[in-house]
């Protein structure tokens, strides 16, 4: 009975873990310490070696507040000649605040309370073994490194044991690793407040920024391609200007060293949200200075991920994530069998101009009249379900730099991979009878074509809680 009570307790503990694992941060780790003996101490113990399990929740990235659990144990390396053996064993519980830093960095002041256990050999005149129960308190100041999911810690340790007669107390450090269930850096670069766009410090009436060239950009730290960042602009002369790609840390708009063109090239290595500016300055006019328009690159290892809703009959791959890292639009695993025109009668006009929201041109266009006779393409999207929809021109950037990354789940899964010159929805709104085209040939890009002529077709689908 007490066995079958135990696993009772053991499953609801696991489905609890279950159900926070996606809401706090939940972290697994083991660690190995040494300390070095203090005061009285010294004439028991020259110095412990050991290690443990921790267990941590931390409640969000914008409260980052935590609590843990401690098991360890070590041995002590005797100093007294009537000591043979000595070991210690601590079941302690933690608290910690973590202060985010740039790049991956952490730190994580801690504080732990306990019981403490002495074990120890005796020999000549006490001989046997003794054990001994005592409370006590570890303060650690870890300062850690993480690549999103692992932790790697080092932090500088104390540890005061109320011992009956006098307290006891060591020294040293301790080295761990640590598995999370949420993406610390990604967590960390979403808490972040998003910062103000630099406003000129005079106007220019030479320079005009072209708002639409500050895209959201989504890649995978796992992805071959760099990440193209490029601001189009309409200049007098550009040999009258000075270029500047600017990056927002530490709360500040900081210069990227050598990237003085209108456009940059960035390694997508480390989960996170990333914001860059062009700063654009006349050569000769120290602060005359014009920023564009912000520009966002999210990095995040859900792209490229497997996504099946098994009960919706729903498979695809990730190619979008929301705020709190999770899966926000997929990339279906099927696509057209055959090219089809985008629109098959010019006598209807849809004025599907979004560049972002594929959703919504696809509604502007099952709004019409026979519009499964009139636009093959969408047709082509509804035959997997009604929510599926053709996307816009900026949504196939979830594609561009995660190309690789996405066949390859494709190629795994058995599905069809992205290859060639697939549809969007959205118009070229200078001409009503040319659509934009997503192609990968070789190399990547976009550009208009004529509506009538075929093309593939791709579907897309809000998955966003």
């Amino acid at each position: 009975m007490k066995r079958s009570n135990f696993s009772k307790k053991l499953l609801v503990l696991f489905c609890l873990l279950v159900v926070v694992a996606p809401i706090f941060a939940v972290e697994f780790g083991v660690y190995g310490y040494n300390e070095y003996a203090l005061g009285n101490y010294k004439d028991y113990s020259n110095a412990a070696l050991g290690g443990g399990l921790n267990f941590d929740f931390q409640f969000s990235s914008k409260f980052p507040l935590g609590i843990g659990l401690r098991a360890q144990a070590g041995y002590n390396f005797e100093k007294n000649d009537s000591i043979e053996k000595y070991w210690n064993m601590a079941a302690l519980g933690a608290l910690h605040y973590r202060f985010f830093l740039p790049s991956g960095f952490m730190i994580k002041p801690t504080v732990e309370y306990g019981i403490w256990t002495h074990s120890l050999n005796t020999a000549k005149v006490d001989s046997g073994k003794h054990f001994q129960l005592d409370q006590v308190l570890q303060v650690a100041l870890p300062f850690e490194w993480t690549n999103g999911t692992f932790v790697f810690s080092l932090a500088p340790l104390y540890t005061l044991i109320f011992e009956k007669t006098e307290p006891l107390h060591q020294v040293g450090f301790r080295v761990g690793f640590n598995y999370s269930t949420r993406d610390l850096n990604y967590d960390y670069q979403a808490a972040s407040k998003i910062p103000d766009y630099p406003s000129a410090q005079s106007e220019d009436l030479d320079v005009a920024l072209w708002r639409d060239s500050a895209r959201k950009i989504v890649a995978s730290p796992k992805t071959k391609e760099k990440v193209h960042l490029e601001v189009r602009m309409a200049l007098d002369d550009y040999r009258n200007y000075d270029f500047q790609w600017m990056q927002y840390k530490g709360r500040k708009w900081k210069p990227i060293e050598g990237a003085n063109e209108a456009h940059i090239d960035i390694k997508p290595n480390l989960s996170g949200r990333y914001w860059y500016c062009l700063a654009i300055q006349k050569k000769g006019e120290e602060g005359n200075v014009i920023y564009s328009a912000l520009t966002q690159l999210l990095v995040s290892r859900k792209i490229g991920k497997w996504y099946n809703d098994k009960k919706l009959d729903i498979q695809g791959v990730v190619c979008d994530v929301d705020e709190k890292n999770r899966p926000a639009k997929i990339v279906a695993a099927k696509e057209s069998e055959n090219p089809v025109k985008w629109r098959s009668s010019k006598s209807v006009n849809p004025q599907t101009f979004s560049v972002d929201d594929g959703k919504e041109n696809t509604r502007i266009i099952t709004d019409s009249v026979s519009w499964q006779i009139n636009y093959p393409a969408v047709e082509q999207c509804k035959i997997l379900g009604d929510k599926w929809y053709l996307p816009a021109i900026d949504e196939w950037y979830g594609v561009l730099f995660n190309q690789k990354v996405i066949n390859k789940t494709l190629k795994k899964k058995g599905a069809t991979l992205i290859d060639g010159r697939y549809w969007t929805s959205t118009q070229y709104q200078f001409d009503e009878n040319q659509v934009w085209q997503w192609y990968d040939v070789g190399f990547y890009g976009v550009e208009q074509i004529d509506d009538e002529t075929t093309r593939k077709v791709r579907p897309f689908l809000d998955v966003s809680k």
